[in-house]
């Protein structure tokens, strides 16, 4: 009896074995490509708008799964680019168009774009418009150090149109030390408060004060007028100064 045993799961063992490589051959998914398709709208070409590149990514839950790069005709108003190989899934395809110097101008983006396992699919016309602005403010204390400072708190004002509106669209009131990431690099921090997908304007002052611990304002400072034009990520810093008076307050 036991020798037949043995027979038999000599016998069932090399099935065994090949059984998970079988079923993993079964697993194999085919890739799928994805056209997409951008338009600067019914006048603008990538002359008009200084664009020489247009970028294309797809990225899948978050991660990038493909870019692809194409130079732009001066007189095109539109095109597709095509990205192939990608993994089935529902993705989000962003387009950027950027000028000689690489600096991305205009910006596009769709989401639920499917790719179809083995198929190739399109997505709707992406029309691209002027890059939002993002604008780093740092600042510094009177003593130089947020430490050696009576400073706790920084509040930041952004006021686009200040020469005939003046009227404050952004605010942020932060720890005077606070830190953030930055969105190019997750392992890098920046000083300061961090703004984003701002409209570019050539009209925009930034005004920050300093702030003690029972939050009166006890500093000042603001920045010269600035131009943002679009795709700008510029870092500002505006020096802090006591406000007069004994205590000094802030009017």
């Amino acid at each position: 009896m036991r020798q037949s045993v043995l027979s038999a799961l000599a016998l069932a063992l090399p099935a065994l074995a090949l059984a998970p490589l079988a079923a993993c051959g079964d697993d194999n998914v085919k890739p799928g490509d994805l056209a997409v398709n951008w338009s600067h709208g019914p006048t603008a070409t990538c002359e008009s708008r200084h664009v020489t590149t247009v970028t294309a990514r797809a990225y899948l839950k978050g991660e990038l799964q493909k870019s692809e790069s194409t130079s732009c005709p001066s007189t095109s108003r539109e095109g597709a680019i095509a990205l192939t190989e990608l993994p089935p899934g529902s993705y989000t395809v962003e387009v950027e168009a950027s000028d000689a110097a690489g600096k991305g101008l205009y910006l596009g983006s769709a989401t639920k774009q499917q790719v179809k396992e083995g198929g190739a699919t399109s997505t709707s016309t992406i029309t691209l418009v002027e890059k939002p602005v993002r604008l780093n403010v740092t600042w510094s204390t009177p003593s130089g150090m947020c430490a050696a400072s009576p400073i706790r708190e920084v509040l930041v004002q952004y006021i686009p149109n200040a020469s005939t509106q003046g009227v404050v669209t952004e605010e942020e009131q932060v720890a005077c030390d606070n830190e953030i990431k930055d969105p190019d690099d997750s392992t890098n921090l920046l000083a300061g408060v961090l703004f984003v997908d701002l409209t570019p304007n050539s009209d925009v002052k930034i005004f920050a004060f300093g702030l003690d611990s029972a939050g009166k304002k006890i500093a000042k400072g603001e920045s010269t007028t600035l131009i943002l034009q679009a795709g700008d990520e510029p870092t500002v810093n505006i020096p802090l100064t006591t406000c007069p008076g004994s205590p000094p307050s802030c009017n």
